[in-house]
């Protein structure tokens, strides 16, 4: 996010937002230095630049800001989803921003949380639930009372067979890469799991939303969640690339899905 350069505090011992003009013992400052000749910025030993470096989100966000709720005490981040569309279409699509999300520091105090603001939820109507279902390996259940573009998905998986996870590479440190090795269409020891959304009726067209657990050496799990758009077709425009989503949401998500 250096094009779009935003500096903000975040507290490290509450999960509330900081306005901007406040300093103390409980904020946590990321430090670098700028050098105005060369327009290059330097960070301080310890920060990771470039790449390879954390990230707010894995996906399609882009120009990110972030403002402060003082009601309700909250750091709130949204950014542009930015799509390789012709300006007319841009135009015509409307709405391209990201889902505005809460954001603060985990309890560690090294990672950066986010979820959803909570106002996202008066957007929800038509609930559609479905009882718990065993799904068997390289079978599927359609969900076919959702027909929307759009939908909240709330699901929870109960994963069996857990000691044929496969041993996880401890090389394996890129996940962004790990997502475009291991895309859809490949089988792991356990897993892939999860669903197909925006999908046609005969499947040519779908985007895979899938999950895959590996064993870690700490004799711990590691959950790799990605996003496949390469069969997405319909969008010509848009960048087909493997998105994910960062280990430690995964590893969250793990605790949801061995319960």
């Amino acid at each position: 996010m250096w094009e779009c350069t935003v500096f903000f505090l975040i507290s490290t011992n509450s999960e509330n937002g900081l306005d901007t003009y406040m300093v103390g013992s409980g904020i946590k400052h990321t430090i670098g230095t700028y050098n105005l000749n060369k327009d290059i910025y330097i960070p301080d030993k310890g920060s990771v630049d470039g790449d390879s470096g954390l990230r707010y989100d894995y996906g399609k966000f882009y120009a990110s800001k972030t403002f402060f709720d003082s009601v309700k005490q909250r750091r709130i981040l949204w950014g542009w989803i930015n799509e390789a569309l012709p300006q007319p279409k841009y135009i015509k699509q409307g709405w391209s921003g990201a889902i505005p999300r809460n954001i603060w520091l985990d309890k560690s105090r090294k990672q950066l949380m986010q979820w959803p603001i909570s106002e996202i939820e008066t957007l929800r109507m038509n609930q559609v639930d479905l009882p718990s279902k065993l799904v068997k390996g390289r079978s599927m259940l359609e969900i076919s009372s959702i027909t929307v573009a759009q939908a909240d998905v709330e699901i929870s998986f109960s994963v069996l067979g857990i000691e044929k996870a496969k041993m996880m590479d401890p090389s394996w440190t890129n996940p962004q890469l790990l997502c475009s090795q291991k895309d859809a269409s490949i089988k792991g020891g356990l897993g892939l799991f999860g669903l197909k959304v925006l999908a046609l009726k005969d499947l040519k067209e779908h985007t895979s939303v899938f999950f895959r657990i590996f064993k870690a050496q700490s004799n711990k799990h590691v959950v790799l969640m990605c996003s496949d758009q390469s069969m997405f077709l319909s969008a010509l425009f848009v960048n087909n690339f493997s998105l994910l989503n960062s280990y430690v949401l995964c590893f969250n998500i793990l605790s949801q899905l061995l319960t």
